[in-house]
């Protein structure tokens, strides 16, 4: 599943694990300039916002990231990292 991208750039995420577990979301950034400058909120389909974290605490293995510990329920939500100046987004399915 590729990301919807919103800005005139060639960046993407690509969700590695998807369905992903309650407990993890992995994925792989390509193109993002400074990725320590991202956020990352996962967002359920009411359009709440159950968790944030900052890019910057993320050590990237070869553009690979794992979030742990989310204890997200099961079902469709929308991984989005954001900057000042661009968005990206892709549905993740935890099952």
């Amino acid at each position: 599943m590729r990301a919807i991208v919103e800005a005139s750039t060639k960046a993407s995420i690509k969700i590695l694990k998807n369905p992903s577990n309650n407990n993890q979301i992995v994925f792989h950034l390509e193109g993002v300039d400074n990725p320590a400058d991202y956020q990352i909120a996962i967002i359920d389909m009411n359009g709440r916002i159950v968790n944030t974290q900052s890019l910057n605490d993320y050590y990237l293995n070869a553009g690979s990231i794992t979030l742990e510990g989310l204890n997200l329920s099961k079902g469709v939500y929308i991984l989005k990292l954001y900057n000042n100046t661009s968005r990206l987004t892709s549905k993740v399915l935890v099952d």
